[in-house]
């Protein structure tokens, strides 16, 4: 339960729960990383590899967001052939 501070305000004994989606899996992450420097696979390309492997969850906005943190571009720019 909570308890009650001096100006008789109800405290709550946990932290606040948090909102939006959960973190993705660290192994999920390094397995898309590890896609995307072996390979000259885009941010569409690695969703659909992952889903033939039975792996649903990711997303392309998810694979763009984990392959921008660590400063890997698009396709394109990555390779260096046209």
């Amino acid at each position: 339960m909570g308890r009650r501070d001096r100006d008789s305000h109800i405290t709550r004994d946990q932290p606040p729960q948090r909102t939006g989606s959960p973190r993705t899996a660290s192994d999920l992450r390094e397995l898309v990383l590890r896609l995307a420097r072996e390979n000259s696979w885009g941010y569409t390309r690695i969703p659909g590899e992952l889903r033939k492997l039975c792996v649903k969850q990711i997303l392309r906005q998810t694979v763009n967001v984990i392959l921008k943190a660590q400063d890997i571009f698009p396709t394109p720019e990555r390779s260096g052939r046209t």
